[in-house]
């Protein structure tokens, strides 16, 4: 089939004449397939085809229409189709002129596309992510309570260890072929000094404060708590030889008090000298912080 486009007017007379609209053979005398592809509504309107058709030309645009469809039908199967379509005619009857300009449409055949616009509101960052520092404020709370708690229960399991002198420190493969470093704990305690002191930098320039804090204080908040929990359920002996557990208050609530605060003052860090308790072996506090703050330093830029 010969694309519409390049149709004679004889052959636009002829697939007229097959349609049964004759009456559009005569002011159709010299329309090519272009214009025919052209034509819309509004020239139905005015002189000469107002005067032909009794329809605004409904039925003839309905037919074209199914043209269009098909011819663009045939376009692809024969590789043609490529979504443009180049349309320039001069239609001359009696005085009357029908002419229109040259212009890619978008698609093929004259076929119209247009675009549409859905105004979409705007985000407004500020709700996405509300800062909501009451929330952070409970979870600060809340970390600060299980940290207490957790140098509560480490008083509470030193009571518990048994002594070195009738249970000694477990089986170690690491110490049995390694001689032990006296300074290395107190290094790991000034790593996580310096991590933690790095984090709070870094938190001043963060641009959602509150959500990052919020986050991190429910984090620690929950890990310590499991740690009060394995601590309670799991009391190990001493690790070795070398630590110099504080004595027994064997229920000296006053003096066991005390010795909490003293332990919260300094950080429960032994470099401070306020961790002097034995029994938190299996879940450490160290390796929680060193963790964490790195984490954060790392992923939240």
């Amino acid at each position: 089939m010969k694309e519409v486009i390049y149709w004679s007017p004889k052959e636009v007379a002829d697939w007229l004449t097959k349609r049964g609209l004759q009456e559009y053979s005569e002011t159709f005398k010299s329309l090519n397939g272009q214009g025919l592809l052209r034509l819309k509504e509004d020239d139905f309107r005015k002189p000469p085809l107002s005067r032909v058709s009794s329809d605004n030309g409904r039925q003839l645009l309905e037919m074209i229409e199914t043209l269009k469809i098909e011819n663009h039908i045939e376009e692809h199967k024969n590789g043609h189709a490529n979504g443009h379509i180049c349309i320039k005619d001069e239609i001359n009857s009696n005085d009357h002129s029908f002419t229109s300009k040259a212009k890619k449409n978008g698609m093929p055949n004259g076929v119209r596309k247009e675009m549409i616009k859905i105004p979409m509101p705007e985000v407004d960052r500020s709700q996405a992510f509300p800062n909501e520092w009451h929330k952070t404020l409970i979870a600060f709370l809340y970390a600060l309570c299980c940290f207490i708690l957790t140098t509560v229960m480490i008083s509470v399991v030193h009571e518990r260890v048994p002594e070195k002198t009738e249970e000694g420190p477990l089986p170690d493969v690491f110490f049995d072929h390694f001689d032990r470093v006296a300074w290395a704990f107190s290094i790991c305690e000034i790593n996580g000094m310096i991590l933690v002191a790095l984090w709070m930098l870094q938190w001043i320039f963060l641009k959602y404060k509150s959500i990052i804090s919020r986050r991190f204080f429910c984090i620690v908040g929950t890990l310590y708590l499991y740690r009060c929990i394995t601590m309670y359920v799991t009391t190990l002996p001493v690790p070795g030889m070398h630590f110099n557990c504080s004595p027994k208050l064997f229920g000296n609530t006053e003096a066991q008090l005390r010795r909490i605060l003293k332990m919260i003052a300094g950080g429960g860090l032994s470099i401070t000298g306020a961790h002097t308790m034995c029994g938190d072996y299996l879940y450490s506090g160290h390796t929680v912080m060193l963790t964490l703050t790195y984490m954060f330093i790392k992923e939240c830029k």
